[in-house]
């Protein structure tokens, strides 16, 4: 049994139109969505993924470029790596740290989790609370970045007179 617009469709002939085809065009499976791409590709990309950063870093360290103080060479980084691991401290300090982001995450998610199912709910809440989540970055935060990537160096930076 025919749909109506297979019905219409039959009755109406629409004389189809060829685009011209470029020939032997094969079409790259780089850019379609969760298509396979060769494995070559795929570990070339990961190498990629790697290399570039890692070749950043060393570029902008060792050329002067960043101050060490904000952004440390890899060999500065490698060492004292080392010398902490000899030390003990490295372990003792990653303990710390882990502690640190699981309690974080456990009082945001104590917090938040709550807050939200109430904003999300009831209106009266979403009007209570809504304010305190702003969605956009201060200016006076953007400012402070700025002048922490630039300190310490020649550039002169001015900035706008910053009232609250």
């Amino acid at each position: 049994m025919k749909t109506e617009i297979e019905r219409v469709n039959s009755l109406v002939e629409i004389p189809e139109q060829k685009l011209p085809r470029k020939a032997n065009r094969r079409r790259s499976k780089f850019w379609k969505i969760r298509a396979d791409i060769p494995k070559r590709i795929y570990y070339l990309m990961v190498a990629l993924s790697i290399s570039i950063p890692l070749l950043l870093w060393v570029g902008l360290t060792y050329s002067g470029y960043i101050e060490p103080l904000f952004l440390p060479a890899p060999g500065a980084v490698i060492q004292r790596t080392y010398e902490l691991f000899k030390s003990g401290e490295l372990i003792t300090d990653i303990k710390v740290s882990l502690s640190r982001v699981a309690w974080g995450f456990l009082i945001s998610a104590v917090i938040s989790i709550p807050l939200g199912l109430l904003i999300g709910s009831f209106k009266s809440m979403a009007g209570l609370f809504e304010h305190l989540a702003p969605q956009k970055v201060h200016p006076l935060a953007k400012y402070l970045a700025r002048l922490i990537m630039l300190a310490r160096s020649h550039i002169v930076v001015s900035f706008p007179q910053i009232t609250l």
